[in-house]
């Protein structure tokens, strides 16, 4: 049986704390902690509205997170040039919309080839593992599109989610054990649960452990 490990996504520390035009709760602290008590790695997605996590959140996160960082972001060019200069163990491509209270669907790989062959060759040329979050169901058009685009991590997105989702705290994320770059697998991992994002006063906030062995080196 495939070993399951355990990713823990901090984004509504930081909602919380935006919302409360504050320095905390601080989502590095969270991290840190979850971290103690045998979190395999941390998930974090910083949005191009900002409305939770924050540049200087994933700034501090890069080099607090001692087991895997597991960055979430769109396929822009300021989001992957910010992890190019990062390098986190891990970036997983999202699809985002301004309107949206949560991410609500997977990316549609048939649409967006040219501009994520692109990103994923420039994050695995800077030794970073890449994942991909799609819809799950195995009749979706994106499932075999994903795999022409490059070798990449499939990670599923979950169906459906209610219209309205209520607040509640952020779901852990489970991601099936992955490989090193070099030698990807196109295996589709279980669905990932995640709470709603609210949107919240985009303030930015004033502003380690060791590495992990599988982590690049800075």
């Amino acid at each position: 049986m495939t070993r399951q490990r355990l990713y823990i996504n901090v984004d509504h520390i930081a909602t919380l704390r935006q919302a409360r035009r504050a320095s905390f709760p601080d989502p590095v602290e969270g991290a840190l902690l979850c971290e103690r008590a045998g979190a395999d790695g941390i998930t974090a997605h910083l949005r191009e509205d900002r409305r939770h996590i924050q540049d200087d959140d994933i700034e501090r996160l890069a080099t607090s997170v001692g087991t895997v960082l597991n960055l979430e972001m769109a396929c822009t060019e300021e989001m992957v040039r910010i992890a190019e200069r990062l390098r986190p163990h891990q970036v997983t491509l999202v699809p985002e919309r301004r309107e949206e209270v949560t991410t609500e669907g997977g990316l549609d790989v048939r649409h967006d080839r040219a501009r994520l062959a692109d990103g994923l060759a420039r994050l695995n040329a800077a030794g970073i593992r890449t994942s991909l979050f799609i819809d799950p169901a195995p009749a979706a058009p994106s499932v075999p599109a994903a795999a022409s685009v490059a070798e990449s991590v499939l990670q599923d997105h979950p169906e459906p989610k209610p219209a309205k989702p209520a607040i509640a705290p952020e779901a852990a994320s489970v991601v099936p054990e992955a490989p090193a770059p070099k030698t990807p697998s196109l295996e589709a991992s279980p669905p990932e649960t995640s709470s709603p994002e609210i949107p919240s006063p985009g303030l930015q906030p004033g502003s380690g452990s060791p590495a992990s062995p599988d982590k690049p080196q800075h």
